[in-house]
């Protein structure tokens, strides 16, 4: 039942829990998602990426390897590039993020994750020093 899966990690990380264990909970989830012709909803893999992300600073190589594998075979998931995004942000890989962030933006459905990535590439870009792509990517970020 990917439902409750996906509901258990997400409260399991939400009161801090151990990410590792909330990941391992969500493995069966997360196969089922990214297989060609899944069922799975849009709100339940929303809130398993919002799930993952929460748990980015602690995410090891075989998660990493999981997230790029699975956006690579759906390109045009704008879900899974804003995911992969998040992952190479927190792994301070500024260009490859700042390609994904920006892809995904374009594509995005949900308001919150839309938001995320626009802030996210606001700060990428005030790291470059480029104020008016920060200026823009935030008043983006506040039309969400």
């Amino acid at each position: 039942m990917p439902e409750l899966v996906v509901h258990a990690a997400s409260r399991l990380m939400a009161l801090h829990g151990d990410a590792g264990l909330a990941r391992s909970w969500l493995l069966q989830a997360w196969d089922h998602m990214v297989q060609p012709g899944s069922s799975m909803g849009d709100n339940l893999r929303i809130k398993l990426i919002v799930t993952l992300e929460a748990g980015l600073d602690s995410l090891d190589a075989t998660w990493l390897a999981r997230i790029e594998a699975a956006q690579l075979s759906r390109p045009r998931d704008a879900n899974l590039q804003y995911l992969a995004g998040m992952a190479c942000l927190n792994r301070q890989l500024w260009g490859k993020a700042r390609q994904l962030l920006s892809q995904a933006a374009v594509g995005l459905q949900d308001a919150t994750l839309h938001r995320n990535a626009w802030r996210a590439l606001a700060v990428l870009a005030e790291q470059r020093e480029d104020t008016a792509a920060a200026s823009e990517a935030y008043k983006r970020a506040a039309q969400v």
